[in-house]
């Protein structure tokens, strides 16, 4: 019991630290912008929106597929399985994701003029829009390093790919 305890508190000390991190690193950037007079009061604005759709478009973006992974994985792994559930899931998220990047992108003018009533932000929605594809596969080996309990790989990953 006293392992299995020291081990959570490694843990949860770990996963902390580099949320923490990244909070930190994110608030100062947030001066760097400000001084540096790199957005102004409606970029501001604008990202905000962004990141509000973002929100969303990650949700949409993994189908659920990210809880399902973990509840599963150590059904697979027991069997011999995972490898294959693995790789049908990215088939599957690719697939799917590529369609709806396609579409979002498509629309982001139309989705710009109601958000921003202008044009100005569409190249950062599309952007965002990319970036959620391409992001939207990333679960798998975070939970897998999660499940595996590298917790120091996991937290300077997490805090590499912010």
């Amino acid at each position: 019991m006293r392992k299995r305890v020291g081990h959570l508190t490694k843990g949860v000390a770990i996963y902390g630290a580099g949320d923490a991190a990244l909070q930190v690193v994110n608030l100062l950037l947030v001066a760097v912008y400000v001084q540096g007079g790199f957005l102004g009061a409606a970029d501001y604005g604008a990202l905000g929106l962004i990141i509000a759709v973002e929100t969303f478009a990650k949700v949409i973006s993994r189908f659920g597929l990210d809880g399902a992974y973990m509840r599963l994985y150590h059904d697979h792994q027991a069997s011999g399985t995972l490898d294959r559930l693995t790789s049908t899931l990215l088939v599957f998220l690719v697939t799917l994701n590529i369609g709806c990047t396609a579409a979002a992108f498509a629309s982001a003018s139309w989705i710009g003029d109601r958000l921003f009533g202008a044009s100005t932000y569409v190249p950062a929605l599309q952007l965002m829009f990319v970036n959620t594809c391409l992001l939207s596969v990333t679960f798998v080996p975070f939970h897998l390093m999660r499940m595996r309990n590298q917790a120091v790989t996991f937290s300077a990953f997490v805090f590499a790919r912010s």
